[in-house]
């Protein structure tokens, strides 16, 4: 027979109570850091900015002050003395002045008796002292002597001399001596020398290398005065230098050919 009608759909029931929530799971591992990503090209650089204005000029500061003024430098060296001048011409001799006459002729002494001839001794040397001395030209001031040739004394001929040794070590005793400027103190004026600059020597710093070319100064010898002392007062001969400044030279030469060897 044919099927019956369906049945309306019952109502649906109340919905159950929610269940409660269960535990988390554990974490899993943290995965592998990826490779890093390739860098970005640089981008145009930006157009440079308009320049800006120029500020004023600062205020001029303070003038410094003068800085002092230096030393005066040392007088320079005199210069040399010029040549003497021509010796003028000898002027006409003069008349010869009238003979005067003749005086009595004295009466005539007692002879006396002949004493013995005695053996003849050598010359005695005749000291002399002059204020100056002109050889061929005119004096000079007191305390001078001038020639217009060449002055010679001492002798150098090898026949009269024996030699004890060579000037050694010269460039040290050069060395040991100063030349200086100076002028005569009051006492030295006082002996007739002249007030001016001049240049020279110390007698007792040649003495410490040299003394056999130290000497008594010509007033002292002449007992004009001593010093306080009472050592008397020194000068040098200035020519007896001359070796002692070859001995130097030579001495110079042969370091300088020793460091050009060794350069």
């Amino acid at each position: 027979g044919p099927t019956g009608a369906q049945g309306s759909i019952g109502a649906q029931g109340a919905q159950g109570a929610q269940g409660s929530q269960g535990s988390t799971g554990n974490t899993g591992n943290t995965g592998n850091t990826g490779p890093t990503g390739a860098q970005g090209s640089i981008g145009a650089q930006g157009a440079q900015g308009a320049q800006g204005a120029q500020g004023p000029t600062g205020r001029t500061g303070p003038q410094g002050s003068t800085g002092l003024t230096g030393a005066q430098g040392p007088t320079g060296p005199q210069g040399s003395m010029g040549s003497t001048g021509a010796q003028g011409s000898q002027g006409p001799t003069g008349p010869s002045g009238n003979t005067g006459p003749t005086g009595p002729t004295g009466p005539k002494g007692a002879q006396g008796a002949t004493g013995a001839q005695g053996a003849q001794g050598p010359p005695s040397p005749m000291p002399t002292r002059v204020a100056a001395l002109g050889v061929n030209t005119t004096a000079g001031p007191t305390g001078t002597i001038r020639a217009t040739g060449n002055i010679t004394a001492y002798y150098s001929d090898a026949r009269l001399k024996e030699i004890l040794a060579p000037v050694t070590n010269a460039l040290n005793m050069v060395d040991a001596i100063k030349g200086v400027y100076f002028e005569p103190n009051d006492y030295a004026q006082s002996l007739g020398f002249e007030s001016k600059q001049n240049i020279g020597l110390i007698a007792q710093d040649v003495r410490k290398i040299l003394p056999e070319i130290v000497t008594i100064a010509p007033f002292d010898a002449n007992k004009h005065g001593h010093s306080k002392s009472g050592e008397n007062y020194m000068t040098i001969f200035y020519s007896k230098l001359v070796p002692l400044l070859i001995q130097a030279l030579k001495e110079q030469k042969n370091q300088i050919e020793y460091i050009r060897k060794n350069l």
